[in-house]
């Protein structure tokens, strides 16, 4: 069979070349689970991206998600609350997204006046969260349709399924500019 995947290492790349553009210099980053091959690809976006710029990864920046929503929330209250909070917080996904705005929430802090926030994985309602969020996102119509039109082919020429992979190159969707008055 062959397999679709988004390149996770550009999108996380990408969404913390964002925040560095903006003059962020203490983003912070939702882990994962350790050993998700996900996570770890845009964890590495992250650092990559830190490292090609210059700028030092502070590890008190990198927080537990673990791809909860629960987790996330509870990290970042933490995170907030400490000296020197981030400006910016990266999310590795839609789910610890909803975490961190609940937290920014309840602390009365403002996106993207008071933190800016990225996350990978788009969200279906976009159009009506307040502010509507910056995302990076997977082209899944374009994804879903080339393992629908690979998996016919495989059918039709009878031919046995492969372990190759088709990966797809992430998309920043800008909805609201984030702020840059907050880095210093």
């Amino acid at each position: 069979m062959t397999w679709s995947r988004l390149d996770n290492v550009c999108a996380g790349r990408l969404a913390t070349e964002y925040l560095l553009d903006l003059g962020h210099s203490r983003i912070a980053v939702t882990g994962g689970r350790d050993n998700i091959i996900t996570g770890e690809d845009r964890l590495r976006g992250y650092f990559e991206a830190h490292a090609a710029r210059g700028v030092a990864v502070q590890p008190r920046l990198q927080i537990a998600g673990r791809f909860l929503q629960t987790v996330a929330h509870d990290s970042t209250l933490a995170l907030m609350r400490a000296p020197e909070p981030p400006t910016a917080i990266f999310s590795l996904s839609n789910m610890m997204t909803l975490g961190v705005l609940n937290a920014l929430r309840e602390l009365k802090l403002s996106v993207p006046t008071d933190v800016s926030v990225i996350s990978i994985d788009d969200f279906d309602y976009a159009d009506i969260m307040n502010p509507p969020p910056t995302v990076v996102a997977a082209p899944v119509t374009e994804m879903a349709q080339s393992a629908i039109d690979q998996l016919f082919q495989q059918i039709l020429s009878k031919s046995k399924p492969t372990s190759s992979v088709t990966q797809f190159m992430p998309e920043l969707i800008v909805r609201e500019r984030l702020s840059i008055s907050n880095t210093q």
